[in-house]
């Protein structure tokens, strides 16, 4: 009896594939993400003895170069085979150029927080390399973080990237508080005294800090800010 080829693709969750370089050779694996609105390669690379699995499920639509080390001629080999769209960071294609063989890409995105494809979140996370993206993927009624080499697992343990502290600022701000107070005096013994506080007195927008938290799906988004102007009023009587 013919031999049943095994398969190169290896399901982890549904709509989510790992697959080896040719002949489990090369570092690390390729994720292989099948969606509805267009299939989709992360971490490439060197896969094309799984082009004919990858076809049978419908190609691939879009291809992420998280950073720099992804990028080269596996990555052009899959945007030709497939057709595939590649997106990749100014910072990281820049770092490219260098290389001998040109480095395909389709969009050079500013490194921002951004959506491609119409519904996959690209998140900056340098930390890796300068440039690297995350990517948030909706699968389903989830949505699944893909950090590639920003996260890692060593010794049973998740470890981030090597980001140093502080390495962030948030945005700068201003701030502008008046007191305004008025002293009467009644006779010899008594005195009163009238005081304004204004706290913000200008009424500025103060955004706070990006939430910083990778698991959280508003990484990198401010969505806090510092109170608008508010005022107290007192009066002070001495005897």
């Amino acid at each position: 009896m013919p031999k049943t080829k095994t398969s190169l693709l290896r399901k982890i969750m549904p709509g989510v594939f790992v697959l080896p370089q040719n002949g489990s050779k090369g570092y690390g694996i390729v994720h292989f993400v099948q969606r509805p609105n267009g299939n989709l390669i992360l971490d490439p690379g060197f896969i094309s003895d799984a082009y004919d699995e990858i076809d049978a499920l419908g190609g691939v639509k879009a291809m992420l170069i998280s950073d720099r080390h992804f990028a080269g001629p596996a990555t052009n080999a899959i945007a030709e085979h497939f057709g595939a769209k590649t997106y990749c960071s100014q910072i990281e294609f820049d770092a490219t150029k260098h290389r001998r063989n040109d480095v395909h890409v389709d969009k050079v995105l500013p490194f921002t927080r951004q959506t491609i494809e119409s519904d996959i979140t690209l998140i900056p996370t340098p930390g890796h390399t300068d440039g690297q993206f995350s990517a948030l993927v909706p699968l389903g009624t989830k949505r699944v973080l893909f950090t590639s080499d920003f996260v890692w697992r060593e010794k049973g343990k998740w470890r981030p990237g090597n980001l140093s502290k502080n390495a962030f600022r948030g945005p700068g701000f201003w701030n502008l508080d008046l007191s305004i107070s008025k002293d009467f005096k009644f006779h010899e013994r008594y005195g009163l005294k009238f005081r304004v506080d204004m706290f913000n007195a200008t009424n500025s927008v103060r955004l706070g800090n990006p939430i910083l938290q990778i698991n959280n799906a508003l990484f990198g988004q401010i969505t806090a800010v510092a109170a608008a102007r508010t005022m107290q009023m007192g009066l002070r009587f001495t005897f």
